[in-house]
This record gives C-alpha cells, structure tokens and sequence, in this order.
C-alpha cells in the first residue's frame, strides 16, 4: 500500500515505435488524464513519472510540460549505459529532459545483472526494463498504458508491465496507440 502525500504520481508504459501520426491524439489523451487528475487533487501536485524512453515515456512528459505540471524520471540503468537505446537526436532529447526533471533516479541492478552484462541486449538487460516498469507501479498512484492491444512474451514490454499493474491491483488506463 502505498503512503499518504501530498502528490499524486502517473507514471506510463507503453510503445517506443508508435506512429507519428498519433502522437499528437496519445498527447492530447494523456493530457486528458492528467487535467482530471489535477482537478479531481486540487490539494496535491500531480506528478508525471516517466523512464523517459522513445515514444509513450516521452508522450507523458511532452504532455505533463505543455499543461504546467512537473515530472520525475527513474531510469532502468546509468544514462551512459542506457544511451545504447537512443539514436543522437534521441539521447539529445533525453539529456535535456533528465536534466529538466523534478529529480531522477536510477534503480538497483537486477540481482544476476552487472554492468557488463547490461551493456548488451539480453536477458539481464531485460530484466532492467522489467524492474523500472515494476518500479513506476510501485511509485505512481496510476498508470496509462499506451498500447496496441497485442500481447507479448518480451520481458520488460508494454504487456509485461500491465500484467504486473493487474496482479498488484494498480489502477491504470489504456491508451490505444498503433505502431510503426
């Protein structure tokens, strides 16, 4: 159960690939969400809380700043180590926006991980992914999924992540979003 405070987190999960044109309909979803939850506490500061990875980790936070709120990032490893993710212009975007958060954190190596073994894609790099999705649910009062409906056995995806927010009983809302 999660303490009392004076902030309301929304934390998201969701695609990096979804389509550019839907970007601006999952960003005006989102802001939906977030203006309900800003009137319905007016006596908390709402919070965004992102990954901050391409695409729906993103949406949120572009979202949260157009409408005035501030954001908190966790990441699933060092930025130098979680740079591997990003194109240039990407991890550009990604550098600003850590460097505009409220804070940010990083979470603890899964207990097989290493650095060295989180370099690489695999299965220890995976388990990151999984644990900073478990992570948001732990720390957020809700969660937007933005998904495409198809589920999938990728550890650390969309769907992953939403069968851990069921089984913890977290409240969340699915965005239908298409992909690339």
């Amino acid at each position: 159960m999660k303490k009392k405070s004076n902030k309301f987190k929304i934390g998201i999960s969701g695609h990096r690939d979804i389509k550019y044109i839907n970007r601006d309909i999952c960003i005006s979803k989102i802001k939906e969400h977030l203006n309900y939850f800003v009137d319905k506490y007016p006596q908390k500061e709402v919070l965004a809380v992102s990954a901050l990875a391409d695409g729906a980790d993103r949406l949120l936070i572009k979202a949260a700043t157009e409408i005035g709120l501030r954001y908190e990032v966790i990441l699933p490893m060092e930025p130098n180590l979680y740079q591997k993710d990003f194109n240039d212009n990407s991890y550009s975007e990604f550098n600003k926006m850590l460097l505009n958060a409220r804070e940010y954190k990083v979470i603890p190596l899964y207990n097989e991980a290493s650095k060295q073994t989180i370099t690489h894609y695999g299965h220890n790099r995976d388990m990151q992914y999984r644990e900073v999705g478990r992570q948001l649910i732990t720390e957020t009062d809700f969660m937007l999924f933005l998904w495409d409906g198809q589920e999938s056995v990728k550890i650390g995806g969309t769907f992953d992540t939403l069968q851990y927010a069921k089984e913890q009983k977290t409240k969340y809302k699915i965005i239908n979003c298409k992909r690339e």
